[in-house]
């Protein structure tokens, strides 16, 4: 058997195995692993330690792909499937745009809940598809990024270790 010989069967072997895994998988969850492997993302500005900024950037992609799969029927997703025969993610006919114009509140809102959970403090999220902001923060505390063609400006009202603001005023 030559290399070329070996390297198909290979190969072969690998596709076969790759169709049993996407036969266990939901549709929904088909969806969001493929979109989560499309994504291109392109961090404009931060200042965040590497894990930091790799975490928001995650939960972003992960909350793009929930609403993406929320509000997907079978049709396109039958389309969206042949992204894995190696076709573009936007095909002319399916735009996501319109997907992300009417829920950017709740992709922020989403992105938000598990930035406050994860890092404490105060998050602020804007995502949107054109939006100008002028920005002072402390450092660690901002990264401007962009996925797909959804634009995402976060940022921490304050310092980590700054004080919360209670009824009764500032306390640790």
């Amino acid at each position: 058997m030559s290399a070329t010989e070996a390297k198909a069967a290979e190969t072969k072997v690998e596709e076969e195995e790759g169709e049993k895994k996407s036969a266990t998988l939901s549709p929904t969850e088909q969806l969001i692993k493929i979109i989560m492997e499309a994504q291109t993302i392109h961090i404009t500005d931060t200042d965040m330690r590497k894990e930091k900024s790799e975490s928001v950037v995650l939960w972003a992609r992960e909350a793009m792909a929930q609403l993406e799969a929320q509000y997907y029927n079978d049709a396109n997703l039958r389309v969206l499937q042949r992204v894995q025969e190696g076709k573009p993610l936007y095909d002319g006919s399916i735009n996501m745009n319109n997907i992300y114009m009417n829920h950017f509140k709740e992709l922020s809102l989403t992105l938000k809940k598990k930035l406050d959970q994860a890092f404490r403090n105060t998050w602020h999220v804007i995502c949107g598809t054109s939006f100008g902001s002028n920005v002072t923060c402390d450092k660690d505390n901002f990264i401007n990024f962009k996925v797909n063609t959804v634009y995402f400006l976060v940022l921490q009202s304050g310092p980590s270790g700054s004080p919360r603001y209670g009824r009764r005023g500032w306390y640790r």
